[in-house]
């Protein structure tokens, strides 16, 4: 008995689009406030570019045996505000299973000012940060951190300084 042929090709649907104004507008669940993340503020040189940048850190509490993982973000920028949200993992090339944690690097061409960071999970959730930097007296300062506004929003996120991951270029 043969089979049927289909008169019309099959339709998949598109994958939801993750963007930061989706996260924002997102309510979070009612969850006990954890920390997921830790976000590393220092300055960095990249001699690759003979550039200094300002540098932010986000790295992961858990650390992961099998897979080697990088935090994938998208990053909206409206003046001194810089939103950065956090879309998920994906996995690196890995040659020999290590235990590392999941981490991604965001350089800022600013050297001196005020930033106001927000961190934006997926689930909707939203930690900030207010910095003062001056790269010229190599000083990096948390003025404020706050949990956002909004329903059943919490902490998972902690802001440090890290001087000890600072790198500058001998000409400053």
């Amino acid at each position: 008995m043969p089979l049927r042929k289909p008169t019309e090709s099959l339709h998949i649907p598109s994958t939801r689009k993750k963007n930061i104004e989706v996260f924002k507008n997102t309510t979070p669940q009612q969850k006990p406030p954890k920390i997921e993340y830790n976000c590393y503020l220092f300055f960095n040189y990249d001699k690759s570019v003979n550039k200094q940048f300002l540098s932010l850190k986000i790295e992961s509490v858990l650390s992961f045996s099998s897979f080697n993982y990088e935090i994938s973000t998208e990053l909206q920028r409206k003046g001194s505000n810089i939103d950065i949200g956090i879309l998920g993992l994906t996995t690196q090339v890995n040659n020999a299973p290590i235990e590392t944690k999941a981490s991604k690097i965001i350089n800022f061409d600013d050297l001196f000012g005020e930033l106001t960071i927000n961190i934006i999970k997926y689930d909707g959730c939203e930690n900030s940060c207010k910095i003062k930097f001056n790269l010229y007296e190599k000083n990096i300062e948390i003025i404020e951190t706050k949990v956002t506004e909004k329903t059943n929003n919490r902490i998972f996120c902690n802001f440090v300084i890290a001087k000890n991951l600072n790198t500058f270029s001998n000409d400053i």
